[in-house]
This record gives structure tokens, sequence and C-alpha cells, in this order.
């Protein structure tokens, strides 16, 4: 009967561990549907830009490819977890609004934020490359 026991809470617990699992991709915008890519640091006056095409697209690809899902939520507009972050904005070609998603680094980690969508973590290798976009010509 114990055995029994057992085996229905383990099995319970691992139904609720296994649910809480998030699998959520990063959707970024399509790259021939952006024409500006903005990056910004949190407190600085100073933006840059990247407006070619074939750098958008490759930006926007690594990003999606090199980002792994958490079970973190993003529930404000802006992190409230860090107070140095990276602000980058998406400028679509044909609407009005853009897509912003910020990266920051938490815990030794580097994240990147969508408002109110998700927090996905992502490689060293991705914040250091948007690192240095800001840092050219600083």
């Amino acid at each position: 009967m114990k055995k029994m026991i057992t085996m229905i809470v383990c099995s319970i617990s691992f139904l609720v561990l296994s649910a809480c699992v998030s699998n959520k991709k990063l959707i970024l915008p399509e790259p021939e549907t952006i024409s500006v890519i903005s990056i910004q640091k949190k407190l600085s006056e100073n933006v840059k830009t990247i407006t070619k095409r074939e750098e958008i697209s490759k930006l926007i690809k690594e990003i999606q490819k090199q980002s792994k899902s958490t079970t973190l939520e993003s529930l404000n507009d802006q992190p409230t977890n860090d107070k140095d972050y990276i602000i980058i904005k998406f400028t679509h070609q044909n609407e009005e609004n853009d897509s912003v998603v910020y990266l920051y680094t938490m815990k030794e980690k580097q994240y990147i934020e969508q408002p109110y969508v998700g927090i996905w973590q992502v490689s060293p290798d991705i914040a250091n490359r948007i690192e240095e976009i800001f840092l050219v010509d600083s």
C-alpha cells in the first residue's frame, strides 16, 4: 500500500513539475519587415542603429537561435529586476508601433525580456555582440 501511495505522489509531482516547464519561443519580427534596429543603454542618450538588411537579419536570427525559454515572467513595460539594461527597438517599415526587447544580466546570466510576453536566457555571445555594436564609434 505504501508503495502505491508513493508511486501516486511521485507521478503527480512529475506531472506538476513538467507542466511548469516553459517552452515558449522568442518571437521577433521578420527581418524583411524591419527598417532599423536601434540599440540604446537605459541611461544613455547615445543610440546606435543597424540599417543594413543583412545585419538586421543576422542579428534577429542569432538572437532567436540562441535564446532559451525560462519560467520567468515579464509583468512590466520595462525590466524591474535590473537597473542597467540595453533597449533593442525594432522599427517596422509599414507599422506605427515598434517592437522592443530588453537585454540585461542577472546573476551572471544574460536575458532578453519581451514586455508582457516572457523572458529568455541568451548566450553570452549574443550579449557580447550587442555590447560591441553599442560600443562601436562611441
